[in-house]
């Protein structure tokens, strides 16, 4: 803000008697011609502030019009936004919102597997784990504050797993370290469950150097029209994943139904943690985009409402940004001939790997 100064310059009516000595009275006809100079000031004045308000009122209609005028302007010369690409944009801000979040897949740090009759502890984070059959237990350090569910872990707490599918059990809270205790079933590995604990640290490199995903463009013609046809029987699939002897078991719902180029074909369609969703691979897969290939989901509605397929959508898998994950690979049902240049494409913390 300027500050106001003072010009260092004397008032002119106070200085010239000083300046001259003059210590006479004033002659008789002073005081009227002071009165009559002083009334004319003041009405000069009166005037002047009238005049002013009216000025002011004008500029500001003036700067109230040239407002309008360069809305008007700003309205005329706008190019339309391309509602889709926006829409589109605004899905994956708040997909990378969730990948790069302090305990999203960027931050994976360890993963401590056991099974029954295997007790461990897990780097960085107090407290030891067993495992027996169907449940596992975590023994609490009393030295160190253990969070869970939104309490201090005083006691030991126990876990069972269901029978069916990749279980979420808890998460436990050490300061900004995280542990999410999950569960795989042992149908194909002896009958007992498997039991992962990940750690996840909001400061790991991985997290701290990420930058962003690339990738295409977003394109109305990978938009395709689509049917949903449920399956006529309940069954699960057995999906492999990139953990070697490690498998998940993932309810079937249906197929998707599409056609490209003239030629039809079926994706499965699998129940993950109740959204319907689409493990899928492609020609672009291992090169332009992830090896694994990448995710589809059609979100919250009942899958008998779909009526499209939109790779646009498509999104890396969790393991093209850490190891320390137990991603399914897509069946040979579920692999596309042709190139799908929408969507994600390889991440670079898998293009360093």
């Amino acid at each position: 803000m300027e500050a106001f100064q003072d010009s260092g310059q004397p008032d002119d009516h106070l200085s010239s008697g000083v300046a001259h000595g003059n210590d006479a009275a004033p002659s008789p006809t002073s005081d009227t011609a002071d009165a009559s100079s002083s009334t004319e000031a003041r009405t000069a004045s009166l005037f002047a502030a009238v005049a002013g308000r009216h000025d002011g009122s004008h500029s500001r209609k003036g700067a109230a019009e040239r407002k309008a005028s360069a809305a008007s302007v700003a309205f005329s010369s706008a190019e339309p936004a391309d509602s889709f690409e926006q829409s589109w944009y605004v899905w994956h801000a708040a997909h990378i919102d969730a990948l790069a979040s302090p305990h999203g897949y960027l931050s994976p740090v360890a993963l401590t597997w056991l099974s029954s009759g295997d007790s461990a502890e897990v780097p960085l984070f107090p407290g030891t784990w067993h495992a027996q059959d169907d449940t596992i237990v975590y023994e609490p350090d009393a030295h160190h504050l253990v969070m869970n569910a939104g309490r201090t872990v005083a006691r030991p707490m126990s876990f069972t797993a269901r029978n069916k599918g990749e279980n979420d059990l808890a998460d436990f809270d050490y300061g900004d370290l995280r542990v999410e205790v999950r569960s795989l079933p042992g149908a194909f590995i002896g009958g007992a469950p498997r039991f992962w604990l990940r750690l996840k640290n909001p400061h790991s490199i991985t997290r701290r150097r990420f930058f962003g995903v690339p990738h295409y463009r977003p394109n109305p013609d990978w938009v395709l029209p689509a049917h949903f046809t449920p399956c006529d029987k309940a069954r699960v699939t057995r999906q492999e994943s990139v953990e070697p002897s490690v498998f998940q078991l993932l309810p079937v719902i249906g197929t998707v139904d599409f056609e490209y180029r003239g030629a039809g074909y079926s994706l499965e369609v699998v129940d993950d943690h109740g959204t319907p969703t689409v493990f899928f691979a492609d020609a672009t897969s291992g090169h332009e985009t992830y090896g694994n290939g990448r995710i589809l989901e059609f979100g919250q509605a009942a899958a008998c409402a779909i009526d499209r397929i939109d790779f646009n959508r498509a999104y890396n898998f969790p393991c093209a940004f850490t190891p320390y994950c137990t991603c399914p690979v897509p069946r040979r049902e579920n692999r596309l001939p042709f190139h799908v240049t929408a969507g994600e494409r390889t991440p670079f913390e898998a293009q360093e790997a």
